[in-house]
């Protein structure tokens, strides 16, 4: 990360892209491993902010073919949910993602970020790709 954080606006949409079917529930609901940092202490999201749907899934491909795998869909949450868990979003733009962000400050111990990462996925909407 270079420079200074630009944090974003409470409200704004972010997209979490999700290319492991079993992170989405039977009813919809998308499970918290969905948006848990794993091994990195930062959560790569994608702004809404200025792009329309297509574009939103245009960069959701673009993600899920870095890491080859498919994209099954995206969980839409507001910054808002992120920060009443104690963390914050930043505008980190990429190359081939202007609207690239990073959910940060999460705890250090991996007990933690799951259970923030539970209180996340309350708010989450998920949004299917479609066929």
């Amino acid at each position: 990360m270079s420079g200074a954080e630009d944090v974003l606006d409470l409200s704004e949409c972010l997209a979490r892209f999700i290319t492991i079917p079993r992170n989405i529930r039977s009813d919809g609901t998308v499970r918290p491993d969905a948006l848990y940092p794993y091994s990195w202490v930062e959560l790569s999201v994608t702004r809404h902010h200025g792009l329309t749907e297509a574009m939103v899934w245009q960069r959701g491909e673009v993600v899920a073919a870095e890491m080859q795998k498919p994209l099954v869909g995206r969980a839409d949450l507001e910054t808002y949910v992120f920060q009443s868990q104690g963390l914050r979003v930043i505008s980190t733009p990429q190359p081939e993602n202007t609207n690239h962000a990073d959910a940060i400050d999460w705890p250090i111990v991996k007990h933690d970020q799951k259970e923030i990462a539970i209180e996340i996925a309350v708010f989450a909407a998920y949004v299917k790709k479609s066929d």
